[in-house]
């Protein structure tokens, strides 16, 4: 096969890949913005994360920061609770997401240097027309509801 046969069909399947990904009506440009959580598998917030005889932890809030660039942060606000009384705190997570048939696939990534186990963390779901409805999250199995504020 000739190199320029080889050539004209590289340059054929970028452009099939890229007509192929215009045909997606979301792009991360397009949801780009503020989601706020509203419910925890159907919990209004404050919802329980989990609880022992000793000890729970409550989600206050969370904040979804989805990207142009196709980066996020996913901010929780909780409260952890033992006998000696509730502690706030505060957790802020990397995302990394794509936008395939109007689906959000993703992963979170480790902070730059910082050392992480090698198991990958999904954050999967569906864009919604208030926001984003997840399936999975670092907050486990969903449906985990965020409305769009910005």
């Amino acid at each position: 096969m000739s190199l320029s046969r080889l050539r004209s069909g590289a340059i054929a399947s970028v452009l099939l890949a890229a007509g192929m990904a215009c045909d997606d009506p979301l792009s991360p440009e397009d949801v780009a913005g503020t989601y706020v959580l509203s419910s925890l598998r159907g919990e209004s917030l404050p919802a329980v994360l989990w609880e022992t005889e000793t000890s729970e932890a409550r989600l206050r809030a969370d904040t979804l920061r989805l990207h142009a660039d196709g980066s996020g942060t996913d901010v929780w606000l909780y409260e952890y609770t033992t006998a000696l009384g509730p502690l706030p705190r505060r957790l802020e997570h990397l995302l990394e997401f794509e936008v395939n048939d109007g689906r959000l696939e993703g992963a979170y990534v480790c902070p730059p240097g910082t050392t992480c186990l090698l198991s990958l963390e999904v954050i999967r779901g569906v864009f919604t027309p208030e926001g984003v409805r997840l399936e999975v999250s670092r907050h486990g199995e969903g449906p985990i509801d965020f409305v769009r504020v910005e």
